[in-house]
């Protein structure tokens, strides 16, 4: 069983085994089973392999699994007492109700991955009388593997839409918003020049005011990067390098970067894709942004890496999608995230604790216009391996981002 504690389902427990299962003979039952897909065993009242199926021996081959601890003979509910899991506690403890004779039957949904893909399976046990009045219980053990991938995708799939639903609503508030601050911002401006126009730059009124122009300077990036979120700008695509454009990035954030923090981008430099530069190069600085906040104050590493790779299922990416896809991530070996600031990342003006100079647009803004280029945005944090942003991006020449492309342009 596999160490990831996820709760199983447990069914209803009743005081009898019904009469499908009472009086079969075990020559009966064993015709059967040998048929059948699933893998399955048939315990003693003790909790030992007194039977399994040519589906259980294959499984159990393949897995390197030896037939002294599952085969025939083998003490099976001893084995799942040792479980270190709270899901195998519990599938140990259904299990040992169903033996005993406390519960008909039970049933539980528990991780099984091997070291080259990931599997889940379902284990059904439940009691039954041979003909000569013997107890006993069948195990049963299904792969549910393509029902939880469905339902993971389902559910991120659920995520992606409720994200695209918030930014939707944002993204109508930001037009007026912006329209609002651009007014002010007009007028703020014209007095601000005239000001200076009268006053000496070197004296403490000229100082004062070039600080208000900075701020001013400010202002109306944040108000560019409300319209950037509200995608007033259709893209105006070209074939694009990324590995040079990673480049031309990777030079504006070493500027900004202390001596102890380095900035290295690696990858295949062939990989090209059709995009708006100008979005496309601050979609890029916004990701080394983020990773810039998580690495102040720190001596260490901003990585950017090109490579070919397909995004998993259920991470955002319209259908149909292009075959082929290249990937820019930015990594960093900064503060990590926890789980809770993970999922609000993209969420407009959300600010994680360490982002002191961030507005909370920046990953939005970067999702936003990955989104309207065919592609999206992923985000993972581990303590052991540091923070990753990896954009996504149709490899030029795919059907769909040409299409796409053609449409926006």
């Amino acid at each position: 069983m596999g160490k990831d504690p996820v709760p199983p389902h447990i069914a209803m427990p009743m005081n009898q085994a019904d009469s499908t299962t009472r009086g079969l003979s075990m020559a009966q039952l064993l015709a059967a089973f040998d048929g059948l897909g699933a893998h399955i065993c048939v315990l003693d009242a003790a909790g030992k392999v007194r039977w399994v199926n040519e589906p259980w021996r294959r499984f159990a081959a393949a897995n390197g699994l030896s037939p002294q601890h599952c085969g025939e003979g083998a003490d099976y509910l001893g084995a799942c007492r040792g479980a270190e899991s709270p899901t195998e506690a519990q599938l140990a403890d259904g299990l040992r109700r169903v033996i005993a004779g406390e519960s008909a039957e039970f049933a539980g949904d528990y991780p099984c991955h091997s070291p080259t893909e990931q599997r889940w399976f379902q284990l059904v046990a439940r009691s039954f009388w041979a003909e000569d009045g013997s107890h006993g219980t069948i195990v049963v053990h299904a792969d549910i593997t393509a029902r939880v991938l469905a339902e993971q995708e389902r559910a991120a799939v659920q995520r992606n839409l409720l994200q695209l639903q918030r930014m939707e609503t944002f993204g109508s508030s930001a037009r007026a918003l912006a329209h609002e601050f651009n007014n002010a911002l007009t007028s703020l401006v014209g007095n601000l020049e005239l000001a200076r126009m009268a006053t000496p730059p070197a004296g403490p009124v000229g100082e004062l005011l070039a600080e208000m122009a900075h701020a001013v300077d400010r202002t109306r990036g944040l108000v560019t990067r409300l319209c950037d979120l509200n995608q007033v700008r259709a893209p105006r695509p070209e074939p694009l390098s990324l590995h040079q454009l990673a480049d031309e990035v990777a030079s504006l954030v070493r500027a900004s970067l202390p001596s102890t923090q380095k900035v290295v981008v690696t990858g295949d430099a062939t990989l090209a894709v059709r995009a708006d530069r100008e979005q496309l190069r601050q979609l890029l600085l916004n990701l080394c942004n983020h990773a810039a906040d998580a690495l102040a104050g720190r001596v260490g590493t901003m990585s950017i890496r090109v490579r070919r790779e397909r995004p998993a299922q259920g991470d955002g990416i319209p259908e149909p999608a292009a075959a082929d896809f290249a990937c820019v991530e930015v990594h960093d070996d900064g503060r990590t995230l926890p789980r809770s600031e993970l999922d609000r990342l993209f969420e407009p003006f959300h600010v994680p604790a360490h982002a002191r100079r961030s507005s909370g647009l920046g990953l939005c803004v970067a999702l936003a216009i990955a989104r309207n280029h065919g592609g999206t945005v992923t985000v993972d944090s581990q303590a052991d391996t540091g923070n990753s942003l990896c954009l996504f991006l149709p490899v030029e020449g795919s059907g769909t981002a040409t299409a796409r492309n053609q449409t926006t342009a």
